[in-house]
């Protein structure tokens, strides 16, 4: 225990340091933030919950919110009510969840080294790190699911019920952040089906477990959003997503869709977000000579695809699943030069350097497929053929939670941020399917290559995410001028979507068509990173960038309007 403290100082220390750099104080909302933050407003306020989302009348549901309103109500409760302390609150449950993946990777009996790596390849993780830094429910999903994989992996362990039922818990509190969580308690029925350590507490005592602590509360719940008028699953907007998404994209369009959603985003963004720790553990597929034709051949191919592009032969495009990262920063930034218009506000990540980095990934995948086809095999042995070697509890509760959750999340619009759970989850599934953790020997070279990946994701989140959030103060300073110094109206200009959005919201608007979509009924001032044609430049509020060039965000007004 006296380990895992000083290893828990040592990751907040680092914790409190990034976020120093990053500095996230300021009155401004983040993407779908202000819809939260209008939650707890009203909560607060009127004692309601309402609907959580902002779709359309017949499918306004979006997340159940209520441990992440209620974890964000306490923060205000003690610090004072701001913007500033509800995006603190997630930092905070940011910090809590790489100390627990420290704590999962102990259990798992790995050596403190590796359980280090594998806390900082989540924390600085450009996904996980940049919504740390939001009032998103993205962090306080992920942070309940490393929670209830902690206490339901050492319940299993010391077949102790209580630790059990606090892990069902958490998963149960996921849900009322989420309704996707039921992939915890779900895998977990099944693996105490299918595994010994599962088996030997009792076939039925987990599921049973299972249904009187978490589906039926949860059921219990949705019907309780039914009766006061808020929104249950049953009229949340990515349910109807799923159904209608088939017969709106038609066939072959639709499975080409999901194909390529699962292939670019399952597979890419989370092999390459986890790739430092699969490097880690590169000695282990060195013995696959499978795994080594296919680094050949997919360096091979690099290397001719480099050659065309440094020749000028090609120029294939940089291809990059929508929202967090976007080519050479963190964002997004949603206002309509720049989100709308594509017009680029700063320097752009050369294909030369991006198709290294997917020849990285691809390298990743091929691991992580590797590792996977030994995990499957190795479960269906053990269920059919009796195999001696049995596979792990955590390993078969984490692949299956992945699989269950990636199937969900591919059949509809896919933003790269709900890849962190499959970092988190593939985090964990990536050790606790390796037997004999604790005889790892430290691995110097290994080491190296893994930690080349890592400081560069590093870099890249908090000096990304400090360039964003520098800019949405910004932002924030120019919408402000607007409303306090010109006195204009919220809904009568384009201070970008969050702003808007939580001013302006009306379900039944329709946007005209110069305008922005989200909610702007006049258009008297434009708020953007650069200059416009037939628009004039009413006030300019500089930012300084560390990566990429400085830059100004400006208040343009229509020429017309002079």
């Amino acid at each position: 225990m006296g380990s895992s403290l000083k290893y828990a100082l040592l990751l907040s220390v680092i914790w409190i340091i990034a976020c120093v750099i990053v500095n996230p104080i300021g009155e401004f909302m983040i993407n779908d933030d202000y819809a939260f933050v209008s939650s707890l407003e009203k909560l607060t306020r009127e004692g309601q919950l309402g609907s959580t989302g902002k779709g359309p009348a017949h499918a306004s549901g979006g997340p159940s919110l209520v441990t992440h309103l209620a974890w964000g109500w306490l923060f205000t409760k003690i610090f004072g009510n701001s913007l500033t302390t509800l995006r603190l609150s997630v930092c905070f449950l940011g910090l809590l969840g790489v100390i627990w993946l420290f704590l999962i990777m102990k259990s798992l009996k790995a050596p403190d080294w590796m359980s280090l790596f594998a806390s900082l390849t989540l924390m600085f993780n450009p996904l996980y790190f940049s919504q740390s830094f939001t009032f998103m429910t993205d962090i306080t999903f992920a942070t309940l699911i490393i929670f209830s994989i902690y206490y339901l992996g050492l319940g299993i362990q010391r077949q102790n019920t209580a630790l059990l039922i606090l892990g069902l818990f958490f998963s149960f509190a996921g849900m009322l952040t989420r309704q996707l969580a039921i992939i915890i308690p779900a895998a977990f029925m099944i693996s105490c089906l299918v595994t010994s350590e599962g088996r030997r507490y009792g076939c039925f005592r987990g599921p049973l477990l299972t249904i009187a602590f978490v589906i039926g509360p949860w059921l219990a719940f949705e019907w309780f959003l039914s009766s006061i008028g808020s929104s249950p699953i049953t009229k949340h907007e990515k349910l109807y997503d799923l159904f209608s998404y088939p017969f709106i994209k038609g066939f072959p369009d639709y499975p080409i869709f999901v194909m390529g959603q699962f292939a670019q985003s399952v597979l890419g963004y989370t092999a390459f977000l986890i790739s430092p720790m699969i490097a880690l553990r590169f000695g282990e597929f060195s013995r696959s000579r499978l795994f080594w034709l296919f680094v050949v051949a997919a360096s091979m191919l690099l290397v001719i695809l480099e050659a065309a592009i440094l020749l000028g032969l090609i120029n294939p495009p940089i291809l990059l699943s929508r929202n967090v990262i976007y080519n050479f920063g963190i964002g997004p930034v949603l206002l309509k030069d720049s989100y709308l218009l594509g017009i680029p506000r700063t320097w752009s990540l050369s294909p030369a350097l991006f198709y290294i980095l997917v020849w990285w990934t691809i390298v990743c995948i091929g691991a992580m497929l590797v590792k996977l086809w030994e995990s499957l095999s190795e479960l269906y042995r053990s269920m059919i053929q009796n195999w001696s070697r049995q596979p792990s509890f955590l390993s078969v509760l984490t692949l299956l939670a992945a699989g269950g959750y990636a199937l969900i999340v591919v059949l509809t619009d896919l933003h790269d941020r709900y890849i962190i759970p499959l970092c988190v989850l593939g985090l964990i599934w990536i050790c606790s399917c390796s037997p004999n953790l604790r005889d790892l020997v430290f691995n110097r070279r290994l080491l190296t290559i893994a930690s080349i990946p890592l400081i560069a994701m590093m870099l890249f989140s908090v000096l990304g995410t400090r360039d964003f959030i520098e800019i949405r103060r910004t932002v924030a300073k120019a919408n402000y001028f607007l409303t306090t110094h010109l006195k204009a109206n919220p809904c009568d200009f384009d201070g970008g979507f969050e702003f808007n959005g939580y001013h302006c919201y009306d379900m039944n608007h329709r946007a005209k068509s110069d305008y922005s979509w989200w909610w702007v009924k006049n258009e008297n001032y434009v708020v953007t990173l650069g200059l416009l044609d037939g628009y004039q430049s009413v006030m300019e509020f500089p930012f300084k960038r560390i990566i990429g060039p400085n830059g100004k965000v400006h208040i343009l007004k229509p020429a017309q309007n002079q």
